[in-house]
């Protein structure tokens, strides 16, 4: 059937766009305003982070007493 194996060639990473150090630069200056004004409070986020949910959060099992669970 003259099958053989072929290396895959990967996925290469984009090129910087010229807009990428304007935007940056605009974040760290709202960035800078944020932290001297005392009225702001900032916040974290790790929103790549996964979370198992339902059935699949606890290995499948339930917390507490539900309706309809046995004893």
């Amino acid at each position: 059937m003259n099958y053989r194996l072929r290396r895959v060639v990967k996925a290469k990473p984009q090129k910087k766009i010229p807009q990428t150090d304007a935007i940056f630069e605009q974040v760290h200056q709202i960035n800078q305003q944020a932290d001297d004004d005392d009225s702001t409070l900032r916040i974290s986020i790790d929103a790549k982070a996964t979370v198992k949910v339902g059935d699949y959060d606890r290995g499948g099992k339930k917390s507490g007493n539900h309706i309809g669970s046995r004893p």
